[in-house]
Order: C-alpha cells, then sequence, then structure tokens
C-alpha cells in the first residue's frame, strides 16, 4: 500500500505550490510586517535565481512546473512569467531607489543593467553549468553518493550566496544615509 505522504511528494506540481507559499508570499509578507523593506528590495531580484537553483537541483517531477524548459505548457509558462514579472518589479525597485536617492539617473540606470545582468545570467546560465559541472566532479572524483542529491542544493546555495554578496555589495556602494536624502529634499 503506498502511503499518502510519497504520493504526496510525486505530485508533478507540489515543488511549485511549496514554491509559491514560500517564497512568494510567505517571506515577502514577513519581510513587510517587520519593516525590512530594504530586505525585500533586495529578496525580490532572487526570485529567478532561487527557482533556477530549485528547478536544476531538484528531481524532475519536483519542480518541473517551476521556469519553462523542456517541457512548455500553461503551467510554467504562468510561472515563468509571475516569477520574472516579481525579479522585474525588484531590478526597477533597486534601480530607481537608487536613482532618486543619488539624484543621478546614470546611476540607476547603470544599477539596474549591472543587476539584470548578474541575475539573469546567473539564472539561466551559470547555476545551471556549476550545478551539473559539481555534480559531475563530486560523482566522478569520490565515493559520495547522496540520496537526495542534497550537494546540487549546496552547490546552488553557495551561488545564491555570491550572488547576494556581489547586490550587497552594489547597494552599498550606491548608499546614502536617509537622512541626507531628506536635507536635501528639505531647501532653505
Amino acid at each position: 500500500m503506498v502511503s499518502a505522504l510519497s504520493i504526496t511528494l510525486n505530485m508533478p506540481n507540489i515543488g511549485l505550490v511549496l514554491y509559491y507559499l514560500i517564497c512568494i508570499i510567505g517571506l515577502p509578507i514577513i519581510l513587510i510586517n517587520t519593516g525590512k523593506m530594504d530586505m525585500l528590495q533586495l529578496y525580490l531580484p532572487l526570485l529567478l535565481p532561487i527557482a533556477s537553483i530549485l528547478q536544476e537541483a531538484g528531481n524532475p517531477n519536483m519542480y518541473q512546473n517551476l521556469l519553462i524548459r523542456n517541457q512548455v505548457n500553461s503551467v510554467s509558462i504562468v510561472s515563468t512569467f509571475i516569477i520574472l514579472g516579481l525579479t522585474v518589479v525588484g531590478v526597477l525597485w533597486y534601480s530607481i531607489s537608487i536613482s532618486l536617492n543619488n539624484d543621478n539617473l546614470g546611476d540607476g540606470i547603470l544599477v539596474g543593467t549591472l543587476v539584470v545582468l548578474l541575475v539573469w545570467g546567473y539564472s539561466r546560465v551559470l547555476i545551471p553549468r556549476f550545478i551539473k559541472k559539481g555534480d559531475e566532479l563530486i560523482k566522478e572524483h569520490t565515493d559520495f553518493r547522496p540520496q537526495y542529491e542534497m550537494h546540487k542544493y549546496l552547490i546552488g546555495l553557495l551561488q545564491l550566496i555570491v550572488i547576494c554578496i556581489l547586490l550587497n555589495g552594489i547597494q552599498k556602494m550606491y548608499y546614502i544615509d536617509p537622512n541626507e536624502v531628506v536635507k536635501r529634499k528639505i531647501k532653505f
């Protein structure tokens, strides 16, 4: 007899539902309620890399419809557009706030372009390649045979940490104290 848990974990869209409940709904609500708008501004562009990591590292049934990949269906198309839309909102919010705080449109355009290249390049090109190459290296050179392929998630998490460090570095490079912004707006 098959258990209910094994049936639930083998459902094709269970990873999609979990991703949306945790990453799209849960974490932004927590960040908004705790007043961490700077963290939300950094988090929204990370939705695409997180989805890419989960789809690449997860088993084929778990995250198959999270992003458009080999099989194109209406669920994967809608999911991809929602994830890309929220990522674009995050990038725009990120670059517009830098542009407004620095009173320089060029800074906002430069930061927006850098963040788009960083997020899109890592998500669509580098993360899948690093996970595949890391998996091949681990299986080829070690006796390590994990049951759930957790090393793929670890490689993806390391790549996500690199993206976070780069995004935080960009934000700190263009950071202006909020008191300075208020002083500029108040003219004597």
